[in-house]
């Protein structure tokens, strides 16, 4: 067994040390009050909180289960994690899950699905809060009795909206797939590989920034008309 270099500890000590001054600078700020512990002020773009959201599912524990893998069969454990369906959870929190988490209200993710799920075990909810919760979130789904409520121009804007993430949905998956793949490639020296799969990666960026990045409302546009 190999022992660590003095280089090795120099980069665990100076990661430590950089982890621990950011944590305590950040303390700081966070410990004002709720809003700038949970979300920073309120002050992060929705695609932002969707990014964040995206990456804070690959954690640890997921990193060394996809290592076990590679490491028992080879790069073909890369794809029981993708199996599992781990890749359209990201792309989805990615596509919707910022936007949703901005326009209701919720300060976690927790409470979101709580609100949903207490929700359906409560009694109905009175058409007008129904009305205004759609008119802020803008969901899609099955929800036509509330849709004729609204007005048409509203419809249209979450009509497009709605109709740009679904596209982007594919393209979010396609480039998190191949940004898994690239930087493994290049480890294991899988050179054509890396080649073929860059392309692919660059047409879904382009992708998402086209049906999805540049139709983003601006962090301080309304949601709906005042």
């Amino acid at each position: 067994m190999h022992a660590l270099h003095i280089a090795d500890y120099i980069i665990i000590a100076g990661y430590t040390a950089v982890s621990q001054i950011v944590g305590l600078m950040m303390t700081r700020k966070a410990s004002t009050n709720t809003d700038h512990y949970f979300l920073a002020r309120r002050s992060l773009p929705w695609y932002l909180l969707g990014v964040a959201g995206m990456t804070s599912c690959f954690d640890l524990t997921g990193t060394m289960i996809v290592t076990s893998f590679l490491y028992m069969i080879g790069p073909r454990g890369l794809f029981i994690g993708f199996r599992g369906g781990a890749v359209l959870v990201l792309a989805f929190l990615m596509c919707y899950a910022g936007k949703w988490h901005r326009r209701s209200g919720c300060m976690t993710t927790l409470s979101f699905v709580g609100a949903i799920g207490f929700s359906l075990v409560t009694p109905p909810t009175d058409e007008r809060r129904l009305i205004h919760f759609y008119r802020t979130t803008w969901p899609f789904g099955l929800w036509g009795p509330v849709r004729r409520k609204v007005e048409q121009e509203l419809l249209e804007r979450m009509d497009r909206e709605n109709r740009n993430d679904e596209i982007s949905v594919p393209f979010a998956l396609l480039w998190q797939i191949t940004l898994f793949l690239l930087p493994m490639q290049l480890i294991i020296k899988t050179y054509d590989a890396f080649l073929w799969t860059l392309p692919l990666h660059l047409v879904a960026l382009a992708g998402l920034y086209w049906f999805w990045w540049r139709n983003l409302p601006k962090a301080d546009e309304p949601v709906q008309p005042a």
